[in-house]
């Protein structure tokens, strides 16, 4: 197998209308006199392994309810990441949790599908031209179907990208539902049904973890070079949606801290990495 499989923000796409939308839906639930939810604590928590915009969201949520305020809970709860850290929220995956996604999604569905690149349509195609001539392409993201379809369309890049690897969270929705299993990243699945489209899910769940060379993931958070190396496929490090500075470098040191040998500034830079 020669396949490369690309999460979609921070990676290809900016996440940019899902935080101003995750914003507006803060305010209005809380109503605060200021940003709910400024981008120094979005770095935060995506640092922190808290990958889904409207997780990020309600946290920050939390952070309010409970008085403590957005800097005394990131210094209260530094050491926790990813599921430790949403475990101390409270009503998470219950009824405040789900009214933060509900009211969250409810404001994303009704705005323009978001189409922006990290970088210009022309050096998005260019490069996805140059890469499918040696090897097959996928996408794999925690997107809505209609939401991943979205840029991909605008960036001229979808003919590069067969639709059955295209896996998204109606894929992992419906898998969820049969297996009853959680399988979002971290867990290898999205990885591995990029790869193997077209086997049973039970099957597809019974695949030993071992070393599956000629497959490159293509990510820019914890989770995706956990759900990677879980996969046995090797991860690919992306910094681009990090402004320069500490942040940056500190999901660096987080991506290798996992096992991604491989950190680039640019999804631009993966011609001649691969080379």
């Amino acid at each position: 197998m020669n396949l490369i499989i690309f999460d979609l923000d921070g990676v290809i796409t900016t996440e940019a209308s899902y935080w101003d939308n995750a914003r507006r839906g803060l305010r209005e639930i809380l109503n605060p006199s200021a940003d709910p939810l400024p981008e120094d604590f979005i770095y935060w928590a995506k640092n922190h392994a808290i990958n889904h915009n409207w997780d990020v969201a309600f946290v920050a949520y939390t952070a309010a309810m409970d008085g403590s305020g957005l800097d005394e809970f990131r210094r209260s709860h530094d050491r926790r990441s990813g599921r430790a850290l949403l475990a101390v929220c409270d009503g998470y995956r219950d009824r405040a949790w789900r009214h933060v996604h509900e009211v969250c999604q409810g404001i994303q569905d009704t705005s323009p599908l978001p189409d922006a690149g990290l970088h210009t349509p022309e050096e998005t195609a260019q490069l996805f031209e140059v890469l499918s001539k040696r090897f097959e392409l996928a996408v794999a993201t925690g997107r809505p179907k209609l939401e991943a379809r979205a840029p991909l369309d605008h960036l001229g890049i979808r003919k590069f990208i067969p639709d059955k690897r295209i896996v998204t969270h109606l894929e992992v929705e419906e898998a969820e539902r049969e297996a009853h299993l959680p399988l979002g990243k971290p867990h290898p699945f999205v990885a591995l049904r990029a790869m193997y489209p077209e086997m049973p899910l039970e099957d597809l769940l019974k695949l030993p973890k071992e070393p599956r060379p000629g497959v490159w993931f293509i990510g820019d958070t914890a989770s995706d070079v956990s759900a990677a190396l879980a996969a046995g496929v090797t991860p690919i490090g992306i910094l681009t949606a990090l402004p320069e500075g500490p942040y940056r470098e500190q999901r660096r040191m987080t991506l290798a801290a996992l096992g991604c040998d491989t950190i680039l500034d640019s999804v631009l830079q993966l011609p001649s990495v691969l080379a």
